[in-house]
């Protein structure tokens, strides 16, 4: 009984305070994995954009976005990835006469290093739904390390990209899969952070920053990078 009452009188007493807020946001940053050296060595082909919404002037959030940007600027993005991470050596085949003029320039002979793999990709849906625009300010308790002035948006986004690992030895694909990127119904930001962090970025996203539409490519980006270091680790 005493228990119960010391609880009550508990209870009361902070139902009396004023609520606490916190006065910052700490934004989560998902894990890229790490590798201590090189797993593989990767040639990244240009990625098409396959989605139905694709084949049409795509209109994002009150922008114009080339459907060919779709599939360069996720592959731009995944590559900056890819390198972070430190599994891969990454070769970019469509700037290698740049790299081989410079050599040529600098008096360097010899042929570039070789890719164990291709990637190649596709993106194969292409969804939104809702603005991005919906915001309000509202106060968040300290509990979730919150802030005062938060922008929340509401709406989806839905993006899949088929990428395959194509082994240089044989031609056999050793790796096939469907990678999706969703957004959630709603976001937390704060001066444009976003739940996911900033550690891979794409300068045709930062148009579209705090939409559903970054939430999820970013997304895809991560789930990406997991599955072909994980795919490779599994040919070894």
């Amino acid at each position: 009984m005493r228990v119960l009452l010391l609880a009550l009188l508990l209870t009361l007493s902070c139902a009396t305070k004023e609520p606490q807020y916190a006065s910052s946001v700490r934004v989560r940053e998902p894990e890229l994995p790490k590798c201590d050296e090189p797993l593989a060595t990767l040639a990244v082909k240009s990625f098409s954009c396959k989605a139905a919404a694709c084949f049409r002037s795509l209109r994002v959030y009150g922008r114009t976005l080339p459907p060919k940007v779709v599939g360069e600027g996720i592959k731009d993005m995944l590559v900056t990835a890819l390198v972070k991470t430190g599994c891969f050596k990454v070769l970019e085949r469509e700037h290698l006469s740049a790299v081989k003029e410079e050599r040529r320039m600098r008096g360097k002979s010899g042929k570039l290093p070789g890719a164990e793999f291709v990637l190649v990709g596709a993106v194969t849906a292409l969804e939104l739904d809702g603005s991005g625009r919906k915001a309000t300010l509202f106060a968040v308790p300290v509990p979730f390390a919150g802030a005062v002035g938060v922008k929340t948006e509401t709406g989806k986004a839905h993006v899949a990209l088929d990428v395959r690992l194509i082994s240089t030895e044989d031609g056999s694909v050793v790796l096939a899969e469907t990678v999706e990127g969703k957004s959630e119904r709603w976001k937390v930001g704060l001066g444009g952070a976003g739940l996911i962090g900033r550690v891979v970025s794409g300068g045709w996203l930062e148009g579209f920053e705090n939409t559903p539409l970054e939430e999820a490519v970013r997304d895809l980006i991560y789930r990406t990078v997991w599955t072909l270091v994980e795919g490779v680790k599994k040919t070894r």
